[in-house]
């Protein structure tokens, strides 16, 4: 197939296709993630805001020109050969139904999800235990003091100006309505700030993590998208020619 048709191909919606909405990423740490739209299908028992998600049969045309007008854009994955292409640049594909049911597998079943910032989700089974625990470990209460420059967020105060105050950490998303002991949903208040906290389940807080957070499209979730999609393809290039190298050696 000559390279121009093969383009147009990555960018042709079947009009009696059923397709998934995934999102491939890199991350700062040097790990793969993928996220899918998903819907809400049911609780977890015993685990305050757990949900049960599953990826959702997306309209194809609008999802496509929601990424677009975010600046983001999307391949359409109709075949192995586009699969292919999409594993090795990542960021927003539409998945036709067969192909995501065979080789994302993972991302479309349901799963135990946990809320992720302000708005979002994330699969459960991704994360490390410790941010299920209510209480930061000691070194992370400190990082989190430390990247809010020893100061009350809401206030400004901070010991070294008030020597009547204490820091506390505190979770904005509460942990017994499901909020994690993660740096997103962790921000320095001090003791006067924390205890007149009302209603202390407070989500506006996240704006003073990310001023950007309520928003519907804020340049930076673009900026976060395409420097998500420049990590993935380092990570991708990496494991690709490794796969090259093997599978020269094996021919050799």
């Amino acid at each position: 197939m000559a390279t121009e048709e093969f383009a147009k191909e990555l960018r042709c919606i079947e009009p009696d296709a059923k397709y998934y909405a995934i999102t491939l990423l890199g991350t700062a740490d040097g790990k793969m993630q993928w996220t899918a739209y998903t819907h809400w299908v049911g609780w977890v028992d015993g685990k305050p805001g757990r949900e049960i998600r599953q990826a959702s049969l997306v309209h194809a045309e609008r999802m496509a020109d929601t990424w677009t007008a975010m600046g983001e854009g999307c391949l359409v994955v109709n075949g192995t050969a586009a699969l292919l292409v999409y594993f090795r640049l990542g960021g927003n594909a539409l998945v036709v139904k067969e192909i995501g049911e065979k080789y994302f597998s993972d991302a479309i079943r349901a799963n135990e999800t946990a809320y992720d910032g302000a708005m979002g989700f994330k699969a459960a089974s991704d994360l490390p235990a410790h941010v299920f625990k209510r209480a930061p470990r000691p070194k992370h209460r400190m990082k989190i003091i430390q990247r809010d420059h020893y100061r009350c967020k809401i206030c400004g105060r901070r010991p070294d100006d008030y020597t009547d105050i204490e820091l506390h950490v505190h979770h904005i998303r509460p942990w017994e309505k499901g909020g994690l002991t993660e740096d997103d949903n962790l921000l320095t208040l001090c003791d006067t700030c924390h205890d007149g906290l009302q209603p202390h389940d407070e989500p506006s807080l996240f704006e003073l993590l990310n001023p950007t957070s309520f928003l519907p499209d804020p340049v930076n979730k673009r900026d976060e998208y395409h420097e998500g999609v420049r990590l993935y393809r380092k990570l991708a290039k990496a494991m690709f020619s490794k796969l090259d190298d093997t599978g020269s050696d094996a021919n050799n």
